[in-house]
């Protein structure tokens, strides 16, 4: 998270936002929807569609592709080693110098400050990874919810029901 930028940042959220918007007035267009509550249902719809097709996609490898937020809904892969991505030192043979024992026990050292320094960071950025991956699915239900509203032509007011007449005329 430190090495992430304010505008990577903005250009995620703005991302995962309104490409939801755009999938939400798309369904909203398309139905000939023209009130806003079945307008912002068919929005959550197409959101319940896509996070499917975005968690196959991450499993399927494909998460980066999808932004930086989505690489927390892959996973680790069945393929990826479970142990420590270093390599323990081989110990020296037993006709070894004191040169060769000081060098594996530098390494040996360095070896368990890396797997110290491993176990401590991969839970937060395993976690972080999950948050951002949850935020960017809440954010695209937002987003979804208000394209399908826009696409139903109502204004986008909470009053405007107060107002509103009926269709039929009696």
């Amino acid at each position: 998270m430190k090495s992430l930028g304010i505008g990577a940042l903005i250009f995620n959220v703005c991302a995962a936002f309104f490409s939801f918007v755009i999938g939400g007035w798309v369904a909203g267009e398309i139905a000939g929807i023209l009130r806003s509550e079945p307008a912002m249902l068919h929005g959550a719809i197409v959101w319940l569609v896509a996070v499917p097709l975005l968690v196959a996609a991450a499993a399927l490898g494909a998460a980066n592709f999808l932004g930086g937020w989505y690489a927390g809904l892959a996973g680790t892969p069945s393929w990826a080693p479970s142990t420590a991505p270093f390599v323990r030192p081989e110990p020296p043979g037993a006709p070894a110098s004191a040169d060769e024992l000081a060098a594996y026990r530098a390494q040996q050292t360095k070896y368990t400050e890396n797997l110290r320094q491993w176990n401590e960071d991969t839970p937060r950025a395993t976690r972080n990874a999950a948050l951002g991956a949850i935020t960017a699915l809440l954010i695209g239900l937002i987003g979804s919810v208000i394209g399908g509203w826009l696409a139903s032509g109502e204004p986008m007011t909470f009053t405007y029901y107060r107002t509103r007449r009926a269709f039929h005329s009696t």
